[in-house]
């Protein structure tokens, strides 16, 4: 799988994947992440990128003549890939997008930079996506994150792709806590289920656990959950 990034820094972002199990994965060739500095297509001299608000403000914006014709450039190099562009104005990035990126044979991202984007780029991009409510200096570390995430899908990034499945954000619960060594530290002690050996036992905490978290810090996930509980089951035939 292919990731291409257009941004003023690319390197950002490689270099943000470039760690840890992730990033063993990249070395390993389980994927890749190319970048392309839109200066390559900047204008004159100095390969300007941007300009002055119509209307008059403060900041600079991303010219649509720059931005257009790199993105037609990205097209032509992965063909069928769908253009993501990060920024705050973007729907918020769920785990569904990151599953859809993971199963596709790649995708672009396009991050801003300064004052945002000359609105005209918009027409050529097929998703916008924020990763919260607050503004980063760039799009680069959007889209790192984004990268990170549908990289650890990828079948052979993850040791064991079972790592993924119980995972927050999966079945639109939260995932239940964690424990290790040691068993007990400073009077607080590892739930006694989860020493039991009773792999029933534990697999029923586990989801009462992710039920009960995800009802208390996040409940809109906890009533989607629940919905989803209540639809009726398909029947088998016969």
């Amino acid at each position: 799988m292919r990731f291409l990034v257009l941004a003023r820094f690319p390197e950002a972002v490689r270099q943000a994947v470039a760690v840890g199990v992730v990033g063993r994965g990249l070395s390993q060739g389980h994927f890749t992440v190319d970048g392309l500095d839109l200066t390559d297509f900047g204008l004159g001299k100095h390969r300007k990128i941007d300009d002055k608000p119509f209307g008059g403000g403060v900041g600079l914006v991303l010219r649509a003549d720059v931005l257009i014709p790199a993105i037609r450039w990205a097209r032509e190099q992965l063909p069928g890939a769908p253009v993501v562009m990060m920024t705050p104005q973007g729907e918020p990035a769920k785990q569904e997008h990151v599953q859809r990126l993971s199963q596709s044979p790649g995708a672009i991202f396009l991050c801003g930079r300064y004052e945002g984007f000359d609105e005209r780029i918009r027409a050529h991009v097929d998703l916008e996506l924020s990763v919260g409510d607050f503004v980063l200096s760039g799009g680069e570390l959007a889209a790192a994150c984004m990268i990170d995430a549908a990289a650890r899908l990828i079948p052979g990034v993850l040791g064991n792709i079972e790592s993924s499945h119980d995972e927050s954000h999966n079945g639109c619960l939260l995932e239940h806590p964690q424990y290790t060594q040691p068993a007990e530290f400073e009077g607080d002690k590892v739930p006694d289920v989860l020493r039991s050996g009773d792999h029933g036992a534990v697999a029923t905490w586990r989801m009462e656990q992710a039920r009960q978290r995800t009802q208390q810090r996040r409940p809109d996930l906890y009533s989607a959950y629940a919905k989803g509980q209540e639809a009726p089951k398909s029947k088998r035939p016969g």
